[in-house]
């Protein structure tokens, strides 16, 4: 009879604790702002939970490996599949990543301090972004949502936030 109640204990034991869930690496970057720090960002999925849209969720999780006064990290929930991670400046501090949601591309732009990580942008485009530079080195960010006025939407970083600039 023992026998019994602890098979029977271990058998509902196991169908009300959940598996523990995998994780998979999608993407990582790093990114050396300068020479003393290094930072870095990894997008993963975890398998066996999944979404309202039956997708698995990822995090996005940005830390400083070198060189922070002290122990930075950012981690970010989402929905979205991820497409592109991209640090697009050498020496820069701006982390860019673009999204695929429905019908729009998502660009979330992160950018890294000693101390202090922080999402500086997000906003949607129904076209692949562009991204060139400025004859000061700035990074610009083009968007195309044909339904606003005008329909083209430049971004550049104000020294706080990238902000639309016409």
């Amino acid at each position: 009879m023992k026998l019994r109640l602890i098979a029977l204990s271990a058998a509902l034991w196991a169908g009300l604790v959940p598996p523990a869930q995998a994780e998979k690496l999608m993407a990582r970057v790093t990114i050396t702002p300068d020479l003393q720090r290094r930072f870095q960002a990894d997008v993963v999925e975890v398998d066996g939970a999944f979404t309202s849209l039956n997708i698995a969720p990822r995090e996005l999780r940005i830390r400083c490996l070198q060189g922070c006064a002290t122990e930075t990290t950012y981690v970010e929930g989402m929905d979205d599949g991820l497409l592109d991670l991209l640090h697009l400046k050498e020496n820069g501090r701006d982390l860019v990543t673009v999204w695929v949601s429905g019908s729009a591309y998502w660009v979330r732009v992160y950018h890294l301090e000693d101390g202090k990580i922080g999402k500086v942008m997000e906003a949607a485009s129904k076209v692949w972004p562009s991204f060139n530079f400025d004859d000061q080195g700035s990074l610009l960010i083009g968007l195309n949502i044909p339904d606003e006025s005008p329909p083209t939407t430049t971004w550049r970083w104000n020294g706080e936030v990238y902000a639309p600039i016409n």
